[in-house]
């Protein structure tokens, strides 16, 4: 079945729980909204329902664990119009966060594919006929332009050759056995998984969904091998009376400061507000970071590409005022 966006999960919610909320019953509404959004996922739900599964049973293949497990809860203490609530929230705040990531990385991606494209296109297409032109005119190079056009015969004759490196460390990053664990050593990287580790808890523990449960279900929403092992370990620790915040500070991937409000938040009975204040904040941060990484990149790159073809007009057109200076 096609996979479901944030947006199509938290649209589902909202239209679900508004329904519901009419007085419409739970069938009437799924069938209504397969009318609205065409989609075969509730075609597929409207199916199990009718063969006696519960709402969250029905769901397991085609929505996230994470909402599964919510909706799961609510059903089993009668508050699912509360969780659909929660859940439309919570999955319409990331995929706005995701948006506005996407959004800040298109100009410095573009930027970036335009230098590529123009040094190939110089490279390979304009260089060479510079060459031919000098080879008529007939006249001695200066040093740096022969080193440009000495650099134009290399890469027109080998230029497949970096998307070939690059392909293959792409490759080898992808069998490489340990690279979840480098990944984690990454701030920008971990701190993402973190802010999604405590966002889906949070709102599992706040639709009162047991904190042993709530651990597996997170677990399985994050796509690095080595933070589901944390995660695991932890709800081991958990099993075995560690509070929360002693288990979380065993890790170093969880900052101090998110540890110490951890501890508060179970000390003042408030853990699933916590968590949730605490990923909102740091998704904040990345968004600030990521933000600022991209207004420093875009010049820099900008500077680049007008260097690359400064130096090269430069290298050309040096041979051309040889020429006219010996004319006059």
């Amino acid at each position: 079945m096609p996979s479901l966006s944030k947006r199509d999960v938290s649209r589902f919610c909202e239209q679900l729980r508004m329904l519901l909320s009419s007085g419409v019953p739970l069938l009437e509404a799924l069938h209504i909204i397969k009318n609205i959004s065409k989609r075969v996922e509730i075609d597929f739900i409207i199916q199990q329902l009718a063969q006696g599964e519960s709402l969250a049973s029905a769901m397991k293949k085609t929505f996230p664990a994470m909402m599964v497990s919510s909706i799961e809860g609510g059903e089993r203490i009668g508050s699912l119009e509360a969780i659909l609530d929660r859940l439309a929230k919570h999955y319409e705040a990331r995929a706005e966060t995701e948006d506005k990531i996407k959004s800040a990385l298109i100009y410095p991606s573009f930027v970036t594919s335009l230098c590529l494209v123009s040094l190939f296109v110089l490279f390979v297409f304009v260089l060479p006929g510079f060459k031919t032109l000098f080879v008529d005119l007939n006249t001695e190079l200066p040093l740096f332009t022969r080193i440009i056009i000495g650099l134009g015969d290399v890469f027109s004759k080998i230029w497949y050759l970096p998307f070939m490196v690059t392909l293959t460390m792409v490759f080898l990053y992808l069998r490489y056995e340990k690279r979840d664990e480098w990944l984690l050593k990454i701030k920008y990287y971990s701190r993402g998984q973190v802010i999604g580790a405590f966002r889906t808890l949070g709102s599992l523990l706040q639709g009162g969904i047991p904190i042993v449960e709530a651990f597996k279900t997170t677990a399985s929403t994050s796509n690095n091998k080595a933070f589901r092992e944390i995660i695991f370990k932890i709800k081991e620790s958990i099993e075995n009376g560690v509070r929360l915040a002693e288990a979380l500070a065993q890790y170093e991937i969880f900052p101090n400061e998110a540890v110490q409000m951890v501890a508060v938040g179970e000390n003042s009975g408030n853990l699933a507000e916590m968590l949730l204040s605490i990923s909102g904040f740091y998704e904040k941060e990345k968004e600030i970071a990521t933000k600022r990484f991209t207004m420093m990149l875009e010049p820099v790159l900008t500077l680049v590409v007008g260097l690359v073809v400064g130096v090269i007009a430069i290298a050309m057109f040096l041979p051309m005022m040889n020429v006219i200076s010996q004319i006059q």
